[in-house]
């Protein structure tokens, strides 16, 4: 194949598009879905940042896919987030990280639970009212520590994560 010289406007037309790269995945593959959007400008100082949203019908099987199996059982979830950070997107500045994630996820059961703590907490919790009212001690009499809905907020500064709910 013979040499092909690049247009006039390409090398330009490339330097202005560095400052601004922006990368979307998306995959669906065994039920849970991820969408993600970054942007990578470049320049000085350089600037990346990623917005993106996890879902899945089973929170327990996502987690063994990814390597950490026994954690949870069921629960479909919702896991998104904005992040943002000086440096490139495969070398995360911690000092500057900033941003914001939520977790919503519902009809699960922690397996990972102290036996003794883990079932007192379940059999007091005001959440798991509904399910006593129906003589439901499913959770009680099994290894882990059940819930109906869990919704949690987090904010990053400075590589710092506070959690606020």
């Amino acid at each position: 194949m013979p040499h092909w010289p690049a247009y006039a406007d390409v090398p330009a037309a490339l330097q202005y598009l560095k400052r601004f790269f922006k990368l979307v995945i998306l995959s669906n593959a065994d039920r849970p879905s991820l969408a993600a959007s970054g942007l990578w400008r470049g320049g000085a100082p350089t600037r990346s940042q990623l917005d993106f949203e996890l879902n899945a019908a089973d929170a327990g099987q996502f987690l063994a896919r990814v390597g950490y199996p026994d954690l949870v059982k069921g629960g479909k979830t919702r896991f998104r987030g904005s992040l943002g950070w000086n440096g490139d997107p495969a070398l995360i500045d911690y000092a500057s990280l900033n941003g914001s994630l939520q977790l919503e996820s519902s009809s699960g059961q922690f397996l990972e639970i102290e036996p003794g703590i883990g079932k007192l907490i379940s059999l007091m919790s005001l959440q798991s009212l509904p399910r006593r009212i129906t003589l439901d001690f499913r959770d009680v009499f099994s290894k882990g520590f059940g819930f109906d809905d869990i919704n949690a907020a987090a904010q990053v500064e400075s590589g710092v994560m506070k959690v606020k709910d």
